[in-house]
């Protein structure tokens, strides 16, 4: 990631949040990432920003979304309490997290194979759950407290506690 990526990123995801104290999140989380993943000799001075948006966001906001997670611009957080990514996670653009969210692997493996990989435009209900090696496709809906532990196809919409994909009127 370059330094003009970063702005880039931070200007589009600045463009869609909502209130200040999400803005914050994701403006620190573009500044952390780039301290971690960047590849100037400037990342390092942002490692004290990346510090702060470590006990900021999980120990303040309760909100853990790694700065080393991939995600691409667009990202929205609704209220945002409660919402767990790893960090081995990719995320695509125009994604929406809510509130009590968990996305992440089965156990304590750390292996890429047993991580979501979600699409692009994939909205995320309140209290929904994607574990292990799954595949999430784009322009996806998932509902409010679904658990997605199966591959959900492209212009789907996932219901139900016992996981119903239903096809995506456009």
């Amino acid at each position: 990631m370059t330094l003009r990526e970063m702005i880039h990123l931070i200007r589009v995801d600045l463009g869609l949040a909502k209130g200040f104290r999400i803005q914050s999140v994701i403006f620190l989380f573009r500044v952390a990432s780039y301290a971690y993943k960047g590849q100037s000799v400037l990342r390092h001075i942002f490692r004290p920003v990346a510090l702060f948006y470590r006990i900021y966001t999980q120990f303040l906001l309760g909100i853990e979304l790694p700065p080393g997670t991939s995600i691409g611009a667009g990202l929205r957080i609704h209220h945002g309490f409660g919402l767990v990514v790893h960090k081995g996670v990719r995320i695509g653009t125009n994604c929406m997290l809510r509130q009590n969210v968990t996305i992440g692997n089965k156990g304590d493996v750390e292996r890429s194979n047993l991580l979501p990989v979600i699409g692009d435009n994939v909205e995320f209900g309140a209290g929904s759950v994607v574990i292990g090696g799954v595949s999430i496709g784009s322009n996806v809906i998932i509902g409010a407290g679904c658990v997605v532990h199966k591959d959900v196809p492209d212009n789907s919409v996932v219901v139900g506690a016992g996981f119903r994909v239903l096809p995506r009127k456009m």
